[in-house]
């Protein structure tokens, strides 16, 4: 099981309610038995693998179905569907409306989005659910919504962002928008600029906020080149038919999971490709599926790539892993500080050519108000810049050990000096205890509903148990500091 990273473990796939709380059962402290919940498989950690000598729970056999309840005023569309479902199988059940705000990824589950409190690039998914019920070790199913009070009102807040530490979200209601099939989305380049002339920090911040907004954000061409800002509109066939293909976002998914193999095997050419075809003014035509889950090519890599047709071995003889390895990580920038954030980066990064050659994207969005606890961009006034680095290095190499360090200082360095967080949901390079206390907050939030919902630890994972312990340590180190300075004062 895995997405950036693997592991090997004994997984579960319950049919029904009844066998998925007949695992819970029993299952304690004293018995030591833990599970990690899994669905799309598709974490860019090891946020979902179990723990050691932990097993998973697969709650894709939970069933898949979508119902629609109402349409608004607006002909929005409001469903209710089965948490294990995916974000393709609710675009196969309801043709002709699409999620806000979904994950890149059309193969993970809703609830696996929920739990992740995934978002776009310019909203939350989560902003959209009203309403979902989720079963906890207790074996209770708690219904949960904004005005719901106790333990389902908390779970409601909480859950997004939790990792499934809380409890399997059994089912979700969810609003959808239309979009027929003569619709397209239209993605331009409305700004190309030399940094650090013009970052676009303000152009970026009213493009996102525009209404019916469909997208937007910066792109950083290698060690300060150029800086691109695109953003993105929903038009007719009509007007979408005189424009070109985005590259990778349109439903050629074949031809784009061999143009990402080449692109994660030598990400130089991608560098040199990318200022000639994004140009200022360009613009590019996207269906709203691809454009939105434009890597879901990513997640059906593998499977084409290991397989015996004739592109698979010809990108396997020139040395093109299957698994498109990267590192990555994703940082959480106040506003005030973004500029501070970007010279800091790219001056540690200048001191590495041997990375600046293996970019893959650098990109940056601006997120609204959060009102997720968990969410790393929540309390930031008028909501959070988010900046993610990637790099295509080759699986265990010294490069990407390089690659891991470099994102590790900079994690390190840019929350000391500035602040800075970095996004749970992403990579994470670092040692935990920086982690923990850079969302110190969340986590004791996280704990505190835990110690009422499954005070077992029963759900749990490697992710998640290395957090709350540097959390705990943490605690227990900052109580002691205070109880010696209540004793030297008196």
């Amino acid at each position: 099981m895995g997405g950036l990273d693997e592991t090997v473990a004994r997984v579960h796939r319950p049919r029904n309610i009844d066998e998925l709380r007949a695992l819970l059962e029993g299952a304690s402290s004293a018995s030591g038995r833990t599970f990690s919940l899994v669905g799309g498989r598709h974490s860019f950690g090891d946020h979902f693998f179990p723990d050691e000598n932990g097993e998973a729970i697969d709650t894709t056999g939970l069933g898949a179905d979508v119902v629609v309840l109402e349409d608004d005023e607006q002909g929005r569309r409001w469903v209710r569907a089965s948490g294990s479902t995916t974000f393709e199988g609710l675009a196969l059940s309801v043709s002709g409306f699409s999620p806000h705000h979904p994950p890149t990824s059309d193969l993970i589950t809703l609830a696996g989005a929920l739990a992740a409190c995934t978002h776009d690039s310019f909203g939350f998914f989560c902003d959209h659910v009203r309403r979902f019920s989720v079963l906890t070790v207790d074996g209770r199913i708690h219904d949960c919504h904004r005005s719901a009070s106790g333990i389902a009102g908390e779970l409601f807040r909480l859950v997004p962002g939790s990792f499934g530490a809380l409890g399997i979200v059994l089912d979700i209601e969810l609003r959808l928008f239309p979009v027929g099939p003569d619709r397209f989305d239209e993605v331009a380049v409305a700004r190309c600029r030399a940094f650090p002339d013009d970052l676009g920090l303000t152009q970026l911040e009213t493009v996102a906020e525009r209404p019916g907004q469909r997208g937007a954000g910066l792109y950083f061409y290698g060690l300060r080149g150029k800086v691109v800002l695109f953003d993105s509109r929903l038009v007719d066939a009509k007007d979408a038919a005189r424009l070109p293909a985005l590259p990778l976002a349109d439903d050629s998914t074949k031809k784009n999971i061999y143009l990402q193999a080449l692109a994660n095997r030598v990400p130089a050419v991608v560098q040199w490709l990318s200022p000639h075809v994004l140009r200022e003014g360009q613009r590019f035509r996207a269906s709203v599926h691809g454009h939105a889950f434009f890597q879901r090519s990513y997640g059906r890599s593998y499977a084409l790539l290991t397989g015996q047709g004739l592109g698979a071995r010809a990108l396997a003889a020139i040395g093109v892993n299957p698994r498109l390895p990267v590192v990555h990580q994703t940082f959480v920038i106040p506003r005030p500080v973004v500029r501070r954030f970007l010279d800091s980066y790219f001056d540690r990064l200048e001191r590495h050519p041997e990375l600046v050659s293996r970019i893959e994207q650098q990109d940056m969005v601006k997120l609204p108000v959060c009102r997720w606890p968990l969410h790393g961009t929540f309390g930031l006034d008028g909501g959070g810049f988010l900046f993610t680095a990637s790099m295509s290095v080759p699986r265990g190499s010294a490069l990407e050990r390089r690659g891991r360090d470099f994102l590790g200082t900079v994690a390190r360095c840019s929350f000391e000096e500035l602040g800075v967080k970095t996004l749970l949901t992403k990579h994470l390079h670092g040692h935990a205890d920086l982690f923990a206390c850079m969302h110190r907050d969340a986590i004791e939030a996280l704990l505190a509903i835990k110690s009422k919902v499954d005070s077992h630890g029963v759900l749990s994972s490697r992710f998640l148990k290395r957090l709350c312990r540097e959390a705990r340590a943490e605690r227990r180190s900052r109580d002691a500091g205070y109880e010696r300075e209540s004793a030297s004062a008196s």
